[in-house]
């Protein structure tokens, strides 16, 4: 899903929600890694043709992706020209899916070069306050960008 943004005087944004298939392979689901690579490839696809179209409205994809960052559906993503904004963090310090034993780093904000200019250094975190994230087994992800003409934002 694509959610258009539009700012102060005009500017946008364009968002991209995902929840890639789910990690978990089983007898009635043997191929769910190949689904996540075929999701990431066409998502890619999807916010490349978006760009090319409109190369000055940066975009960001955020979501569940269901996989780690040393995976090829990460690495299909980062290829299309989307950066981990949490990739900075140790690795303790960015796991999202909070289940033992499976605990790991599935949930993310992918920002493209132009808007990954704009992160405000310091603000891309993985907060673990139990009050926020006592009705999930996600953790949330959270960055904060400056936008609008007064930090150089695109029109």
């Amino acid at each position: 899903m694509r959610v258009r943004v539009v700012m102060e005087s005009d500017h946008l944004l364009d968002i991209y929600v995902a929840h890639f298939k789910s990690k978990l392979d089983s007898l009635d689901d043997p191929n769910s890694a190949k689904w996540r690579l075929a999701e990431a490839i066409a998502t890619g696809e999807i916010i490349a043709e978006a760009r090319r179209r409109n190369p000055d409205v940066p975009a960001v994809l955020v979501g569940d992706l269901n996989d780690t960052p040393d995976s090829a559906v990460l690495r299909a993503i980062h290829d299309s020209g989307l950066v981990d904004v949490h990739a900075h963090l140790h690795e303790d310090h960015r796991i999202t899916y909070l289940r033992h034993p499976y605990r790991s780093t599935i949930d993310y904000i992918l920002a493209d070069r132009q808007m990954a200019r704009h992160l405000v250094p310091g603000s891309a975190l993985v907060p673990h306050d139990q009050k926020l994230i006592s009705d999930s087994d996600h953790a949330s992800v959270v960055a904060a960008f400056t936008l609008g003409r007064q930090h150089g934002f695109p029109k």
